[in-house]
């Protein structure tokens, strides 16, 4: 499945959700396990990953996709993120 990153319409891209030069800043992300569920012209996505800092510990997070398949193109039409309460200790992944 090749996504194109739209939401409802609009351009989505890791700047416009981010600050400018984190990664300059000590952040990353390192992806972890994806699941895509597609039924018909509808998907989820469930991207695992941590989120990775320089002066921290890093966190478990995820992110899940809501894609629906237009004119032949897959949209983003929702995002849900969650961080875990629980930071992983320094050095872990």
């Amino acid at each position: 499945m090749t996504v194109q990153k739209r939401s409802i319409g609009k351009p989505v891209s890791r700047r416009s959700q981010m600050r400018d030069d984190l990664g300059g800043h000590g952040y990353s992300e390192t992806p972890g396990d994806r699941v895509i569920n597609v039924t018909s012209d509808i998907a989820m996505v469930r991207q695992d990953f941590t989120m990775n800092f320089r002066h921290r510990a890093s966190a478990k997070a995820v992110d899940i996709f809501g894609l629906v398949r237009q004119a032949g193109s897959w949209r983003i039409v929702s995002v849900l993120s969650d961080v875990s309460a629980a930071p992983n200790p320094p050095g872990s992944h």
